[in-house]
């Protein structure tokens, strides 16, 4: 998936993503990998993340609360909303993030696994990675 983009409540864009989808089956590895570089997180706040994390990939992956998307939208939402799954203290520590949800074939049993850039240095790239054992068929994000 490209990219997508979300509206501050101050109207500025933030860009998040790029997002993909995948179905997989018992025995399948994923390996994820992504550099990343971030400057600045002091000043922002932390709790309207999963908000941002939710309409992004709700808006990525075309899902709605009604009709086809109906059962993927639910359990996103109950995936994202019940859980804070990014704990953003102290403010320096940059909110950048590798990120993956995966859900059993049914969208129920959600399992996510995160890994946050560590790095507060200006200019500086890092390489997060996250491996995922899959052992039920279903869906990773």
């Amino acid at each position: 998936m490209l990219n997508t983009s979300l509206t501050n409540t101050d109207g500025t864009r933030r860009m998040i993503g790029p997002a993909t989808s995948l179905h997989v089956l018992p025995g399948d590895k994923i390996d994820m990998d992504v550099w990343v570089k971030y400057q600045s997180t002091c000043g922002t706040n932390e709790t309207s993340i999963n908000t941002f994390l939710f309409a992004a990939l709700t808006s990525a992956y075309g899902l709605s609360a009604t009709g086809e998307t109906t059962q993927a939208y639910q359990a996103f939402n109950s995936a994202i909303g019940a859980t804070s799954l990014i704990d953003q203290t102290p403010c320096d520590v940059p909110k950048a993030f590798l990120n993956y949800i995966y859900f059993d074939s049914d969208f129920e049993n959600s399992q996510f696994g995160f890994v946050q850039e560590c790095s507060s240095a200006e200019n500086t790239f890092e390489r997060l990675t996250l491996q995922k054992d899959i052992d039920a068929e279903g869906y990773i994000y």
